[in-house]
């Protein structure tokens, strides 16, 4: 019921709606029925894009897929978790591995809950530039912008900005080379 008093009636019916959204989503399963319903429900689509097994966190907040902004040549592999709470730009040309976690907010409990006055709701955007490549397992953070042709290695969390042209990895993601080199 803590739930419910949090984000009221009317997201209530928003977060129903939405569930009703993933149902569909989840039985198309081919990728120019994702691609059509993701256009219908408000994503930005540029161009083909392949999305896989995905899940959706926070549809129901205010935009719902308004916030989901995918490139040309996009490919979502299996069991990607992508936050709709701020914006999500996904750039032409970028693979993303099996059980990526992208986050777009970070919430600790109920209004309740008593970290909340230590730990506030923080939520940013983040983007994926053109051509990046991110590994299986990684978890990439609000406000996060995974630069140009950068490569985020399997299980990384990435918790600031990869410059473009950069290999990062670890926990948390620390750069390991240069990509051309």
């Amino acid at each position: 019921m803590e739930g419910l008093r949090e984000i009221g009636w009317g997201g209530a019916l928003r977060f129903l709606f939405w569930k009703g959204f993933e149902g569909l989503f989840a039985a198309a399963f081919l990728p120019p029925f994702r691609s059509l319903l993701l256009r219908i429900f408000g994503a930005k689509l540029s161009g083909p894009v392949t999305l896989e097994d995905v899940r959706f966190l926070n549809l129901h907040r205010k935009g719902g897929l308004s916030k989901l902004s995918l490139g040309k040549r996009v490919f979502v592999g299996r069991e990607v978790l992508l936050d709709l709470a701020a914006p999500l730009v996904i750039e032409d040309d970028v693979t993303i591995g099996p059980r990526v976690t992208i986050l777009t907010h970070e919430k600790i409990g109920f209004k309740t809950h008593p970290l909340r006055e230590h730990f506030p709701e923080r939520d940013g955007p983040v983007r994926l530039g053109v051509g990046c490549y991110i590994g299986a397992h990684s978890l990439i953070l609000q406000g996060v912008t995974v630069g140009t042709c950068s490569v985020v290695a399997a299980g990384a969390v990435v918790t600031e900005d990869v410059p473009p042209w950069t290999v990062v990895g670890g926990v948390p993601a620390k750069k390991l080379r240069d990509v051309r080199n």
